[in-house]
């Protein structure tokens, strides 16, 4: 398994609801990997967020999905804050119906129009075994 940061911390404020995509040039690419599992550090949160981890096989826009079992919702009911959904992982042994591809990014759409957060990203992948 090899370790990445998928996103180092980060604050990021918004006053709408509509969907914030992480910046291209902070993609991460996994073309030799067939497994992946992130860790969400979450410090900071004002309102309820849906964290998506979506993968494509470049980097068109369209092509992103997101990854099986990688979509989180995180609260601000109780300190440490709550996520709700399964650990965020992809495995290849599992049959996800959406395995890992080339990309990875991170998505958030908030619930309320004025929001903040504070998270990072850490990922663990295991590389292609060939024959």
């Amino acid at each position: 398994m090899y370790g990445y940061v998928l996103q180092d911390w980060i604050t990021i404020k918004g006053t709408t609801t509509t969907t914030l995509i992480q910046n291209e040039s902070d993609w991460l690419g996994f073309s030799s990997f067939q497994d992946i599992v992130f860790w969400c550090d979450i410090r900071g949160i004002t309102t309820t967020v849906t964290m998506l981890l979506q993968t494509a096989p470049t980097k068109d826009d369209i092509l992103f999905q997101t990854l099986s079992n990688c979509t989180l919702t995180v609260t601000t009911v109780a300190t440490p804050y709550t996520v709700t959904g399964v650990l965020p992982k992809s495995i290849l042994a599992a049959n996800p119906a959406v395995p890992l591809s080339t990309w990875v990014r991170w998505s958030l759409t908030p619930v309320a129009a004025t929001w903040d957060i504070t998270f990072r990203i850490l990922a663990s992948a295991n590389r292609v075994v060939s024959g």
